[in-house]
C-alpha cells in the first residue's frame, strides 16, 4: 500500500477510535450520574422514614415538614459536590484523549488518569467538608426533639448518631464506591479493546 494512503488510513482509524472512546466516556459519565442520583434518592427516602420511625418510638406529635426539606437539602448539597468532581473527571479524561498517542505509554497514562480521578472522587468522603455534613445531619435530627430533656432523649440521640454515622452514610459510600469501580472497569476495558483493535488494524495493513 502506498505510504501516503497508509498514513491517511492510519489517521482516519485513530480519529474514529478516539471519537468512539470520547462517546463511550461521555455515556459512561452520564449513566454514572443517573445511577448516583437513584442511589441518593432511594437511600435518603429510606433514611428519612427510618429516622422518623426511630423518633416516633420515643416522642409523638412532632412536625417533620421542616426536617424533610432540610434533609433533602443535604442530599442536594452532596450531589452538587460530587457532580462537580465528576465533571472534572470527565474534563481530565477528555484532555487525556486529546493528547492520546497509540502506544503502550499513552494507554498506561490513560488507565492511571481513570484511577487517579476516581481516587479524587473518593477523597470527598474523608474531607472535613463531608464530616461536617454528617455532623450537621445528626444535629438536624436532634433539633426535632431538642425541647425534651430526659433520659429518652439521650438514648435516642445515641441511636440516631449510630444510624446516621455508621449505617446511613456508610451504606451510601459503599454503593458509590462500587459504582465508581464498575465505571472505571468499563472505561479501562473499552480503552484496551480500542487499542488492541488499532494494533490489529495496523497488522492487517502491514500484511
Amino acid at each position: 500500500m502506498d505510504k501516503d494512503i497508509k498514513e491517511m488510513f492510519d489517521r482516519k482509524n485513530k480519529e474514529i477510535i478516539l471519537t468512539n472512546l470520547k462517546y463511550d466516556l461521555s455515556r459512561n459519565i452520564d449513566s454514572m450520574k443517573d445511577t448516583i442520583v437513584n442511589i441518593f434518592d432511594r437511600e435518603f427516602e429510606v433514611g428519612s422514614k427510618k429516622i422518623i420511625l426511630m423518633i416516633n418510638d420515643y416522642y409523638e406529635n412532632i412536625d417533620y415538614k421542616n426536617f424533610n426539606i432540610k434533609f433533602l437539602d443535604v442530599e442536594k448539597k452532596i450531589l452538587d459536590k460530587l457532580f462537580k468532581l465528576i465533571e472534572e473527571k470527565l474534563e481530565t479524561l477528555n484532555h487525556e484523549l486529546d493528547d492520546f498517542e497509540f502506544n503502550e505509554s499513552s494507554i498506561g497514562n490513560y488507565y492511571n488518569k481513570v484511577i487517579q480521578s476516581t481516587s479524587e472522587l473518593k477523597n470527598v468522603f474523608v474531607d472535613s467538608w463531608f464530616i461536617d455534613t454528617i455532623d450537621s445531619t445528626i444535629k438536624l435530627t436532634y433539633d426535632l426533639f431538642s425541647l425534651f430533656d430526659d433520659d429518652r432523649s439521650i438514648i435516642l440521640s445515641n441511636r440516631l448518631d449510630d444510624y446516621i454515622n455508621n449505617r446511613f452514610f456508610d451504606k451510601i459510600i459503599l454503593k458509590l464506591n462500587e459504582e465508581f469501580s464498575l465505571r472505571d472497569s468499563n472505561l479501562i476495558n473499552k480503552a484496551e479493546e480500542s487499542y488492541n483493535r488499532y494494533l490489529d488494524i495496523c497488522k492487517n495493513v502491514e500484511n
